[in-house]
């Protein structure tokens, strides 16, 4: 079955299905109907090099051979170099603890590890190149996400930090049942009933067909349901790049034999490759055989055959010499017959990346070890580029295939845009809203694949050690108040907020999240305050050890809504010797915003409201706040010591604080030691500045624990 793997999924399809969200970044408004149409289109000149000062007018849309009118127009341009270098101080990147609903300003991409249709022996070898995507195209300011087509627990939403991409990337491993044709040459031994089987080579390949049918339509599922809930972002080029050696399923000679299943699939395959051209999801497939020779998959499969099989002593030499001797075919050369039979049956595999590639405006990455040359030429295509949409002339909702040409006027330049896509049927829903008119709109915010940007927002969460083996993750968001309507009556000043929050976990799973509603009446002076500082929310909750996402949402009265997505590591504060929470900043200035609080939160241990800025000015004074947990259990009375360093970007230390914290401090020890350090800013010159806390103790190997935040320091 199709996995609903993102966060989008799980929240929205459950309240209504993924619903269009119209982008905060494209120049124009995109219109989402059921009858409009978007494409993009990158133009290159003879050289090779993007074209970037074309207007609506030089270009021409062409349907089914008749021209239509360009509705809505955009050119994006993005650079190649994107982001702030990280200061010289950081031996790693210094992950931003602050997320907000800023318009994503790179590239979008889809990342599809098909897990059930790779190899098991090249499960390292998509790792690397799935690794070398992810290093090498997505850039500071893009979002990414990586999905699988069998397993649904270690899928990664959107997010900007590579290191959770990365980590998403490193849990694959390939699923692919072993060829027909070297199972075919093995003889393997068929059982009469397949649940008695202990692996697919007892089962015979009738049986197989059925399950080689079902991991066919299982990911052609998952690209159509992608592709639907990816045409919820409008105004935007969003690409899909597949990892898989391909369908591994002979559609052809199952038709040929009279099977209904095949029909199946091939229905499949064209609802998935429909609902990518109705969403304008580029896919672009990677296989990663490489360059594929057959004797050197015979010899493979030899060797994985008798390490699958112990019972079978055979070298792999001499195993790959029986299969090669016993042939199939009528009178052709044992070997010829072998590698060849093995050749036709990745050729249909790659086909069918060919085809969903070829029909949604991407390319196939095929037959080729020179991946980065492919992933270059990926970035560029989705770095510059043209969005056009239109209103079909023809509105008939036939399900039929239209063409679809696009032109420019102006001579010597060349366009790749999609060449065909499907109209909608007439089962199709016949609404043309952007969304289902049942979803509220903070429920469509809350489910939006990006940051939906309304009202201004940034957001914090920091994890502290809870109950039992759980975390309270306390958290603080804060809205530009400026951007609600407030409504004068009498001396008040009158508006309304509703938020709403959700945890998933990686993976998908969604867990139980706030949903409150308030009615602000504010007096004349507390209304400037708001208006000028904004308005700060804090909420809490716990969560065990694990990777999570928050996503939160708000809606005013007057009907604008905001979102925001934040990447959430919560360790297990019990494992290591010394552990540290979060770390919470406060200043002067920030402690004088108004604030509310759920009434799902707690009494806060924190001194004073958290800050989700993290620029600061000379004349303000920044607090650091966080607890270190001391896990040693020998009873040897020790210390461990918190040092609080205040460095410029180049690695200077320009303010320490240091504090020594005995184990026979009374108290409960295991909630840990809290520290709070001041920091005037007041000598400092404008810049960026690293705050770096580190704990350690003087028992055993000396045990320690770091965190780093970056901040920028401005004149008044």
């Amino acid at each position: 079955m199709p996995r609903r793997v993102l966060i989008a999924l799980c929240v929205a399809v459950a309240a209504a299905g993924p619903s269009a969200q119209q982008s905060q970044t494209a120049p124009v408004v995109f219109r989402a109907t059921v009858n409009y149409v978007e494409v993009d289109a990158t133009v290159t000149d003879s050289r090779g090099n993007a074209v970037a000062d074309l207007a609506a007018g030089d270009f021409e849309v062409l349907e089914d051979a008749r021209p239509q009118a360009i509705a809505s127009f955009a050119r994006v341009d993005l650079p190649a170099q994107r982001g702030t270098p990280s200061p010289l101080v950081a031996a790693a990147p210094i992950h931003a603890d602050i997320r907000t609903n800023t318009p994503i300003e790179g590239g979008i991409y889809l990342i599809v590890l098909d897990d059930l249709h790779t190899d098991f022996a090249r499960t390292p070898r998509v790792k690397d190149i799935a690794r070398q995507f992810i290093e090498r195209a997505v850039g500071p300011d893009d979002v990414a996400a990586v999905v699988y087509t069998g397993r649904n627990d270690a899928t990664q939403d959107f997010t900007g930090n590579r290191q959770l991409l990365l980590a998403a990337v490193d849990k694959f491993v390939g699923e692919k049942l072993r060829s027909a044709t070297i199972l075919q040459l093995e003889g393997q031994r068929t059982v009469p009933d397949p649940g008695q089987a202990t692996s697919h080579l007892e089962v015979g390949e009738d049986v197989l067909k059925d399950v080689r049918a079902y991991r066919a339509r299982s990911a052609v599922g998952s690209i159509r349901q992608l592709s639907e809930f990816m045409a919820g972002i409008h105004g935007r080029r969003k690409a899909m790049v597949l990892f898989g050696e391909g369908i591994d399923y002979d559609v052809d000679q199952t038709l040929g034999a009279g099977g209904s299943t095949a029909s199946l699939v091939i229905e499949d395959t064209r609802k998935a490759i429909a609902a990518s051209q109705r969403g304008n999801v580029t896919i672009y497939s990677v296989d990663p055989r490489g360059l594929f020779d057959p004797a050197d998959a015979l010899l493979q499969s030899a060797a994985q055959f008798n390490r699958d099989a112990p019972e079978n002593q055979q070298t792999a030499a001499t195993r790959f010499a029986a299969i090669n001797n016993r042939g199939i075919g009528r009178q052709a050369p044992p070997q010829e017959a072998n590698t060849t039979t093995l050749q036709n049956e990745v050729r249909l595999q790659q086909e069918s990346l060919r085809a969903i590639a070829r029909e949604t405006g991407g390319f196939p990455v095929v037959n080729t070890n020179d991946f980065l040359r492919a992933f270059d030429r990926i970035v560029r295509e989705n770095s510059a580029y043209y969005l056009l949409g239109y209103y079909p002339t023809n509105d008939k909702r036939d399900g039929k295939l239209r063409k679809l040409q696009v032109r420019v006027k102006r001579p010597g330049l060349t366009v790749h845009a999609r060449k065909s896509y499907l109209a909608p049927s007439a089962s199709a829903p016949a609404s043309t809203t952007t969304g289902d008119a049942s979803l509220s709109p903070i429920l469509e915010a809350l489910g939006s694949p990006l940051p939906v940007s309304g009202i201004p927002m940034r957001m914090f969460a920091a994890p502290f050690k809870g109950p039992l083996n759980l975390a309270t993750v306390r958290f603080a968001i804060e809205l530009d108040a400026s951007r609600f309507d407030f409504v004068r009556q009498d001396t008040a000043w009158v508006e309304s907020l509703e938020l709403a929050t959700a945890v998933v976990a990686a993976g998908g799973t969604l867990r139980p999240g706030d949903h409150q509603k308030f009615a602000l009446t504010l007096t004349p002076s507390t209304h400037d305050a708001v208006i000028t500082r904004g308005l700060r929310v804090l909420g809490q909750t716990e969560l065990p050890p694990g990777r999570y996402q928050l996503r939160v949402a708000v809606a005013t009265g007057a009907g604008k809504t905001s979102s925001t997505v934040y990447d959430l590591e919560v360790p297990d504060y019990t494992k290591a010797p010394v552990t540290m929470s979060g770390l919470v900043l406060n200043s002067l200035e920030s402690s004088k915003t108004p604030t509310l609080t759920l009434t799902t939160a707690s009494a806060s241990p924190l001194p004073g409201s958290p800050a989700t800025a993290r620029t600061f000015t000379q004349n303000d004074q920044v607090m650091v706040f966080g607890e270190v947990y001391d896990n040693d259990r020998s009873g040897t009375a020790h210390t461990v010591t918190i040092t609080t360093t205040l460095r410029s970007a180049a690695g200077i230390a320009l303010r320490t604080t240091v504090d020594e914290r005995s184990s026979l401090e009374p108290g409960d020890g295991a909630r840990g030691y809290r520290f709070l350090a001041g920091m005037p800013l007041d000598d400092l010159t404008s810049g960026v500045y690293v705050i770096h806390v580190e704990a350690r103790g003087d028992f055993g190997n000396r045990p320690s624990a770091a965190r780093d935040i970056q901040i920028v320091v401005t004149a008044p």
